[in-house]
């Protein structure tokens, strides 16, 4: 069967990679994608479940939307929290570890901002993603698959100067495990975005001596592309991550940003040591 005779069973000559509204600042450009026809981006688009885009310079999406309501919008490059970040810590030549990279889109800033990269994520599909996201965006990343619900493995390297943490804490059933296994690999800083605790239904757990409080959350589970890989996660209290933070060394801490959400509030961090 040729090439454009599947490209029409399939459906993917519906042009969805050139037609959802965007502007001139959303445009990025992706050197590998300038090869590419209309035809063999959208179906590189159809090969992976993404569930997020960008455009490259003739306004094309590579990747796709989730929904009409979630990552309906081109993503940005770079995220105003990585300039932010490049703006404190200079990220030339830092060696940054990225806790979820999801698709590769906050990767390839990081990477393009000179820092050396390593990546990680839970979900298989994520891995691949954003290897295809850096082989399109010419960005050289260490990327490998970590689900932080299970113990490290030897092979993994998580040693790094600065840590990109977003989107993440909030989805694990034990964050402050977590946090306790990562934090000592930081030299200089972290940069944590997360949802925290609202102050109602709290309940109360020690991680090695430290009482803390947290609010129980239902998790969709591991099918869901925004979720963590178990059911349910644990949402800390904002004066208790803190406080975390702050026994691991990190005595420098900004809460930059305080958002209410659709699902709750959050918080953008900035610590360093």
């Amino acid at each position: 069967m040729r090439f454009k005779e599947i490209l029409n069973r399939t459906g993917i000559c519906k042009k969805l990679n050139s037609k959802l509204p965007h502007t001139l600042e959303h445009n990025t450009e992706i050197p590998k994608l300038k090869e590419l026809s209309d035809d063999e981006l959208a179906f590189l688009n159809e090969l992976l479940p993404w569930a997020a885009y960008i455009v490259d310079e003739k306004g094309r999406m590579f990747g796709k939307p989730y929904s009409s309501k979630k990552r309906n919008e081109p993503q940005i490059i770079p995220d105003r929290r990585i300039v932010e970040l490049n703006h404190r810590y200079k990220l030339a030549n830092k060696q940054v570890l990225e806790v979820g990279c999801f698709e590769g889109i906050h990767t390839v800033a990081l990477a393009k901002l000179g820092a050396k990269v390593s990546a990680f994520d839970g979900r298989i599909e994520n891995v691949i993603k954003t290897l295809v996201r850096c082989w399109a965006m010419e960005a050289e990343v260490n990327v490998f698959h970590w689900n932080l619900e299970n113990k490290k493995s030897d092979f993994v390297d998580i040693n790094c100067d600065i840590l990109h943490h977003v989107g993440v804490l909030y989805h694990l059933s034990n964050p402050l495990g977590h946090l306790k296994a990562i934090l000592p690999s930081v030299k200089q800083a972290v940069m944590l975005d997360t949802h925290v605790a609202p102050d109602k239904n709290l309940h109360k757990d020690s991680q090695d001596g430290f009482i803390y409080q947290f609010t129980d959350v239902r998790e969709p589970g591991r099918l869901a592309p925004f979720a963590g890989l178990k059911n349910y996660a644990k949402w800390l209290v904002l004066d208790d991550l803190i406080d975390f933070l702050r026994s691991y060394g990190f005595d420098n801490i900004e809460v930059a940003e305080h958002r209410m959400e659709r699902n709750g509030p959050r918080v953008l961090i900035y610590a360093h040591r």
